[in-house]
């Protein structure tokens, strides 16, 4: 295994890959196409100081840090979720291929698991984004600007008939061909160099918009705490409320009958 260089492993299904996979092996290219592997990440269990279990998310990948240069996940259907902050970690990775994958909202996700900064290697000078048969919009360039602002050494390679977005006319110095077929025509040129000029303040305004605000179960508890305590003794207090003024009724109706009979009596003994 220390000698494979290659390894093909393309249209086998395979839906997930232990972390130790790779292990003790050299491998340069490895093609996953075609599988059904829905991450590049996987969650162990690891032990702290004090011997308490915890999980860690890690991925297969890290073990071919040292070696590998080139992956292809071409047409992996179900890999909804990419965290590019792995490919930071391959020292040697020089190409990526994830032609034909359908675009989600995580396809841009860069995260640190460990908290640690996201730092790429300067040494690749040309990291090469194989995205053929992905229609990129305006939404990804928003969800890809800290991603390239990283990734500042790429080229990406679209199909030359890819519409004409704000994605591809802002990371245009990115992007190869280096000429699009709608970048060549000047009308639309100039009518992207308008609709584009304000895209930053689009972006802004689309992640403000998504961003919720998110509590810890203490603090729900708190807040649940705080608006039921007030009604229940609001309630209660109410109901003695209640309960006095009908006692004091009843005492008062009863008090009028015994004077009413009291004064029937009286009345009955004059006679």
């Amino acid at each position: 295994m220390r000698k494979l260089n290659f390894l093909n492993m393309s249209l086998n299904e395979i839906e997930r890959i232990h972390p130790f996979t790779f292990n003790d092996t050299s491998i340069e290219f490895l093609d996953l196409s075609s599988n059904l592997i829905s991450s590049l990440e996987t969650i162990i269990i690891v032990y702290d100081e004090e011997f308490k279990p915890k999980n860690q998310i890690t991925s297969f990948l890290y073990s071919l840090s040292e070696t590998l240069d080139s992956i292809s996940l071409i047409n992996c259907k179900n890999l909804k979720e990419i965290n590019w902050n792995i490919f930071t970690k391959l020292k040697q990775i020089v190409r990526v291929d994830l032609s034909g994958i359908p675009r989600s909202d995580k396809f841009w996700l860069l995260e640190s698991r460990d908290d640690t900064p996201i730092v790429w290697n300067q040494n690749v000078i040309d990291f090469q984004i194989v995205l053929n048969n992905i229609p990129l919009n305006n939404k990804d360039y928003c969800l890809s600007k800290e991603l390239f602002n990283i990734f500042n050494q790429s080229t990406l390679f679209l199909y030359e008939n890819h519409p004409c977005t704000c994605f591809t006319f802002m990371w245009k110095k990115f992007i190869y061909p280096r000429e699009l077929n709608c970048l060549a025509n000047q009308t639309i040129f100039d009518e992207l160099t308008k609709e584009c000029e304000n895209i930053d303040y689009y972006c802004s305004s689309m992640i403000t918009s998504t961003i919720k605000p998110t509590r810890n179960k203490d603090e729900k508890w708190k807040i649940i705490l705080a608006i039921i305590i007030p009604v229940v003794v609001i309630t209660i207090v109410l109901s003695f409320i209640g309960f006095y003024m009908i006692k004091r009724r009843n005492k008062k109706n009863l008090k009028e009958n015994v004077e009413i009979k009291g004064g029937i009596v009286n009345l009955c003994v004059t006679k």
